[in-house]
């Protein structure tokens, strides 16, 4: 109930004022599905919903590359939460060390996955349990350091949860 309630206060806080907000509407609706019927690991929910809804409302990070060299895959591709985008570990700067978090092949197809994957395919993947905790942590950041709130509802999830 914790994380559902999670879910909805992003929800209002992230929500399209649109009137077409079918894909942010359906991203909800399948995330409760499968948190209620215990379909998909809490932790893995919570990451892929978190990254998509912000995807969906134009906080997408730029995943594709390096934004410098345009190198597709790295054996430690950097992440730049703030900016939103990678640097390969050639291309990055060393005053940018501190604010990178290196991302493993596995973390960044993941995050690829739920980034650009057809909604119908969006939970269609597994990740182990160290990827699982990491991904809950960068999707977490991420939110954060874009939209800026401090939910209480993820607090009070995080208090129950032992995460």
């Amino acid at each position: 109930m914790a994380l559902a309630q999670y879910f909805c206060e992003l929800c209002l806080t992230l929500s399209p004022e649109e009137n077409n907000a079918h894909d942010f509407l359906r991203l909800f609706l399948n995330s409760v599905f499968y948190l209620s019927n215990k379909k998909k690991d809490e932790l893995f929910l919570k990451a892929v919903y978190e990254m998509r809804a912000c995807s969906i409302c134009g906080y997408m990070p730029n995943l594709v590359g390096c934004h410098r060299c345009k190198i597709y895959k790295s054996p430690n591709m950097k992440f730049m939460i703030e900016k939103g985008n990678l640097v390969c570990e050639k291309c990055v700067l060393s005053e940018e060390l501190t604010k990178a978090y290196t991302l493993t092949p596995g973390l960044l197809d993941s995050l690829r996955h739920i980034i650009y994957s057809p909604i119908e395919k969006l939970f269609s993947f597994n990740v182990s349990e160290e990827t699982k905790s990491a991904l809950s942590d960068i999707c977490e950041k991420y939110i954060y350091a874009h939209v800026g709130v401090n939910f209480k509802s993820l607090k009070f999830y995080k208090s129950i949860s032992q995460i």
